[in-house]
């Protein structure tokens, strides 16, 4: 290259990082100067998603309480582990006997999804007597670091080895034990079910039932932030990968093999967010979202994703270029996802506030003014 191009070069090169300094400065002084933000311990990370340069970075490596935040993490983990089509059942033919065992599946007889009648002409249809086997289950109903007061309400419905009805009975979650689903299936299915006191686990004979497509379940989960949908999910990697269902098997795995290679250290102990000891960085939030853009097809990341004016939790707050999870409980909300701008330009974003005293409400708005300018100017 002759001395002419390597200036034209440089020149370039300049300007592209003065045009990033320049917004920096713009998003720095909106935020700055926005006294909602100034009431919580907040953060922001913009990213542009083509160079992976950073444009805006607002105490991004420092530790949030990310609440549904975490489903994406979770999200990232089940993309990386489980089948296109999840398995609803595991099975094995004894003698006279149909003895099978749950997968953690936690689409079975949702009335949000596509009846699973796959499963259900299985069970109800089979002529030999049916066993229900709950030894693959190794973790408990309540996660860890979840509120006591929360029980009785659905987004705190309780984790277990073959979720049914959402695990809720009339409007409130119910305390799973496996001869209550036994009970359930029999009364259901119209076919007398058993649970076994004691039995193995699935072994290598046993055999699949699959019946329902990945992204329909990915979908609830994100733009609903259904709390059982997401420890279903972890638990089902868990299991693929375990070979019974425990988290803190799939999230130590997940941290060795998927989380620590793109540089994120999060403190993870569940898959909904409902946990005040899961801990996550802004920045750890865009690596793990840049990872899933590049990794997966961007249309399949905007059908699971919610989408301003159109799906899921951010559709009265946000605009239609917006592609975000939230993450909401007392004093904590957060924001991160991605857009593409008026430009054309992918930007990948996580806003993340703590520790403030109003609701919610009042920030969605001025997070709102945020994006807007990075739309508008990026």
């Amino acid at each position: 290259m002759n001395r002419l191009g390597v200036f034209g070069l440089v020149l370039l090169l300049f300007a592209s990082c003065s045009r990033e300094m320049r917004m920096g400065r713009k998003i720095q002084k909106e935020f700055d100067q926005n006294p909602i933000f100034q009431q919580a311990f907040s953060g922001l990370i913009v990213q542009d998603a083509l160079t992976g340069k950073t444009i805006t970075n607002i105490n991004g490596d420092k530790y949030f309480t990310p609440a549904s935040n975490t489903k994406v993490t979770t999200l990232l983990t089940a993309m990386s582990t489980l089948p296109d089509t999840l398995p609803s059942l595991v099975y094995e033919i004894h003698g006279d006997s149909l003895i099978f065992w749950g997968t953690g599946n936690p689409a079975f007889l949702d009335d949000r999804m596509e009846w699973d009648s796959v499963t259900y002409r299985f069970l109800a249809e089979n002529e030999l007597p049916l066993y229900f086997c709950g030894s693959n289950f190794k973790t408990t109903g309540l996660g860890s670091g979840w509120a006591w007061d929360d029980t009785p309400y659905r987004f705190s419905a309780e984790r277990s080895p073959f979720p049914i009805y959402k695990n809720v009975q009339g409007g409130k979650p119910f305390v799973y034990t496996d001869s209550l689903l036994a009970q359930i299936l029999t009364d259901t299915l119209h076919k007398k079910v058993d649970a076994l006191d004691e039995c193995p686990l699935p072994s290598s004979r046993s055999q699949k039932l699959k019946t329902v497509l990945a992204d329909s379940v990915y979908a609830i989960m994100m733009q609903q932030s259904d709390n059982l949908m997401a420890e279903q999910l972890l638990l089902m990697a868990a299991e693929i990968k375990a070979g019974y269902m425990a988290e803190d098997t799939i999230i130590a795995y997940a941290k060795k093999h998927l989380l620590a290679p793109i540089h994120v250290y999060p403190k993870w102990v569940d898959g909904s967010g409902l946990s005040r000891y899961n801990k996550i960085r802004p920045i750890d939030m865009i690596a793990m979202i840049g990872y899933l853009q590049k990794t997966q097809p961007l249309d399949r990341l905007k059908t699971i994703f919610p989408q301003g004016e159109v799906k899921g939790s951010i559709k009265e707050w946000y605009p239609p270029y917006v592609f975000a999870k939230t993450g909401t409980m007392t004093g904590v909300h957060s924001l991160s996802g991605f857009m593409k701008t008026k430009r054309g330009r992918l930007v990948l974003f996580s806003f993340m506030h703590n520790n403030y005293l109003p609701s919610s409400k009042v920030y969605k708005p001025e997070m709102k003014k945020v994006l807007a300018l990075i739309w508008r100017e990026w």
